[in-house]
């Protein structure tokens, strides 16, 4: 899909935070939801920010076409087509920066063969492993993958739903090689470009060139160790402050800064 647009306005990728402090939204969630304050003051509610930690084929340059992974590739029925329109902002793969690419329909596609998947780099399968691992979107496949291996065979959806009441045990090895021996596969949609907002670009090239970041706050004595907890952003929505994945297993409607992120 070809913009005409000056190369300087397409090029622009500022930091997650910068799109969470001028449109709102979580610095975490793949789909956010916007806030009622920063609802009050735009229109967009289509933002979609996949991490190139999980998808090492997303569009990386405005109007190209790429791939999204999600988990559930065993139960990938949806249909193959989806009207809605995605504004999509892709974190760039050397870089905890995110580029705006254009306006994407997504498409299902067929899952990741047992080979496509070993092809992978190895920081590519350790993510998805280590957070199916320890995520909520990932319990289904991880309860899936333990029952298979005390059954000795597929499980029935009625005992995975079951077992999944009671957390049931399971090493990140047994889940790569549940992945390695084919027994699960990445699902995969289609990333194709419709569009550009121009206007949007636009704001986010020249919003960006005053962007002042809030500064970090600065940490007094000795470290203390303390829990996980939830925390507000500038837009009164709940976030963690433990940079998450949402795998997008989800239909498609709709981090932390990850620059410390990772997941090797």
């Amino acid at each position: 899909f070809h913009v005409a647009l000056d190369e300087a306005i397409k090029a622009v990728a500022p930091p997650r935070a910068f799109f969470s402090a001028t449109w709102g939204g979580s610095r975490q969630e793949t789909f956010p939801s916007i806030g009622k304050k920063m609802a009050a003051q735009h229109h967009f509610r289509d933002f979609m920010f996949p991490n190139s930690h999980y998808n090492p084929a997303l569009p990386f340059v405005v109007g190209a076409a790429g791939l999204l992974f999600q988990a559930h590739g065993l139960d990938q029925d949806y249909a193959p087509e989806n009207p809605h329109i995605s504004r999509l902002i892709v974190r760039l793969p050397d870089a905890a920066l995110w580029l705006y690419v254009g306006q994407y329909q997504v498409f299902n596609s067929t899952s990741l063969t047992q080979a496509e998947w070993l092809n992978q780099s190895a920081k590519v399968k350790s993510a998805w492993v280590h957070s199916i691992m320890i995520k909520d979107w990932g319990k289904f496949v991880r309860t899936r993958i333990a029952l298979r291996d005390v059954l000795g065979m597929e499980p029935e959806e009625d005992a995975i739903q079951a077992a999944m009441e009671q957390n049931v045990a399971i090493t990140e090895e047994q889940i790569a090689l549940a992945y390695n021996l084919g027994e699960e596969r990445l699902g995969v949609y289609l990333l194709k470009c419709v569009g550009y907002d121009e206007d949007f670009g636009q704001q986010v090239f020249e919003r960006f060139s005053t962007w002042v970041p809030k500064a970090k706050k600065e940490n007094k004595g000795p470290k203390k160790s303390r829990k996980r907890k939830r925390v507000t952003n500038s837009d009164d929505e709940e976030v963690s402050d433990a940079a998450e994945y949402d795998d997008g297993h989800r239909e498609i409607t709709g981090q932390d800064e990850d620059d410390e992120m990772i997941y090797i």
